[in-house]
């Protein structure tokens, strides 16, 4: 995260402030897919499709939720 030093001058705390808001997003978009789960459901397949970006945090929720399985799209691809 070296760019954060670039975008801090003074009492500006623009890069922590551009992280944070990176991070409420991701968590933003893991509170959307509590959601819309069916935890009812014996067996619910949700296909994520999001940006790179957002992927290693999104991953990281999914893998610390007892509620979710997470499951890489290339397991189910066929590969050429």
């Amino acid at each position: 995260m070296d760019f954060l030093k670039e975008l801090t001058a003074g009492d500006n705390h623009a890069g922590a402030d551009l992280v944070a808001n990176w991070y409420h997003r991701n968590l933003i978009i893991f509170q959307n897919l509590i959601q819309v789960t069916n935890f009812e459901a014996a067996e619910e397949r949700i296909l994520i499709i999001y940006g790179q970006g957002h992927v290693k945090y999104l991953r990281d929720l999914l893998q610390e939720s007892p509620y979710y399985e997470y499951v890489e799209v290339n397991d189910y691809l066929q590969q050429p």
